[in-house]
């Protein structure tokens, strides 16, 4: 098999995230998921939270996404997408001591939030529905659904406390892409910048219509994202098996808390689904169970290397871990909600988690990094 990299971590010369010199890469991905390393999302290296509006609807509403920008004015930003509010979309910050790394500088709650309106906002597209999301440097992509006709990824542009709406990619089936023509559904989004200075776009979702649990990639046409950008469609993955009750070793779970697409510092691309998956039981079972509300979940974390083969996407599952939560998973910290990841300036890959809510009317949602240690 032939393995094509996208990216060279050689060319420092970037265009993502006007406050990062570069898009920081992995010290060996591998060797810090492997090994003696064991998933332990009870467990967490630091903790943020974020005091924010209560979140609407007895199971619907909660956060969707989590990831970290670059660093900014001596601040630390944190950004999340949420449901039940009335925006979408929220940018907290958290001071930096002793010239530290924002995430690595200090534990407690993050402060003095930005909101900025996502849903429904026509001239973006409508969606109603925020998703999971990455961000790079200043960047941040967003898996939107329903609401349109077609669902979408949203791209913004955070200049220190400046929220800027600059992109969409809709997944209306142009392309050549398939499963999308009758669908309004996209999950989570992940992307990062190529060698060529290209951007490479992940989105995942469930089509239930043609039953289809799968990846989309796409590229886009400039060096650059800004309202000038399109976007063409390189190939769909779809698994063999997927899905809940579908946890085989050869098995895409899922990534309904966070897909995300980072870089090794030797310079190949690797893919980290973040997925909660419920235990589950019979149909009588789910109902008295609110839907799975109150089941015991399984927290996954599956890491796929990512390449180019003959113009297309090629994947393969380099590891995976499992974690078990106990029941109530809605006060616990859970892929479910959602998942996410950073790359801190020493090449450390930081996995986060959060809460749904912990106190009706008080959410402690982002409660850290998901724990990566030795059990």
């Amino acid at each position: 098999m032939t393995v094509t990299t996208f990216y060279s971590c050689e060319d420092l010369d970037w265009s993502l995230g006007s406050s990062q010199s570069r898009e920081n890469c992995v010290d060996d991905i591998i060797t810090q998921l492997t090994g003696d390393v064991r998933l332990d999302i009870n467990n967490s290296d630091m903790g943020f939270g974020i005091k924010a509006p209560f979140l609407g609807g007895i199971i619907n509403g909660h956060v969707q996404g989590v990831g970290r920008l670059g660093d900014w004015n001596g601040m630390g930003r944190m950004v999340l997408t949420e449901t039940g509010t009335g925006k979408g979309f929220r940018v907290a910050f958290q001071s930096i001591e002793n010239a530290t790394e924002g995430l690595y500088s200090t534990v407690g709650n993050l402060s003095d939030p930005v909101s900025f309106d996502i849903q429904s906002v026509p001239t973006y597209g409508n969606h109603n529905h925020p998703g999971g999301l990455q961000a790079h440097g200043d960047y941040v992509a967003i898996a939107m659904e329903k609401g349109a006709e077609h669902a979408a990824v949203y791209f913004l542009k955070v200049e220190g406390r400046d929220v800027q709406f600059i992109n969409s990619l809709v997944m209306d089936g142009s392309r050549g892409e398939p499963y999308q023509a009758n669908q309004n559904s996209a999950e989570t989004a992940g992307f990062v910048e190529l060698d060529s200075g290209h951007f490479l776009v992940a989105v995942s979702s469930y089509y239930s219509a043609y039953g289809k649990r799968g990846i989309w990639f796409y590229e886009s046409t400039t060096q650059f994202i800004d309202e000038t950008t399109e976007w063409d469609f390189i190939s769909f993955k779809e698994f063999a098996c997927g899905g809940y009750g579908q946890e085989q070793d050869d098995c895409f779970v899922g990534a309904g808390g966070g897909l995300n697409l980072v870089t090794d510092c030797s310079g190949d691309i690797y893919m980290l689904a973040m997925h909660g998956t419920s235990i589950g039981g019979s149909v009588i079972d789910n109902i008295l169970n609110f839907g799975g509300l109150f089941e015991k979940d399984k927290e996954w974390l599956q890491v796929f290397h990512v390449w180019e083969e003959g113009g297309e996407i090629a994947l393969q599952k380099v590891t995976q871990q499992r974690d078990k939560l106990g029941l109530l998973a809605a006060n616990n910290k859970s892929f479910r909600w959602a998942g996410g990841s950073y790359i801190s300036n020493n090449g450390t890959l930081a996995i986060f988690n959060t809460e749904r809510r912990r106190h009706l009317g008080n959410n402690d949602y982002v409660n850290g990094e998901v724990y990566l240690g030795k059990k």
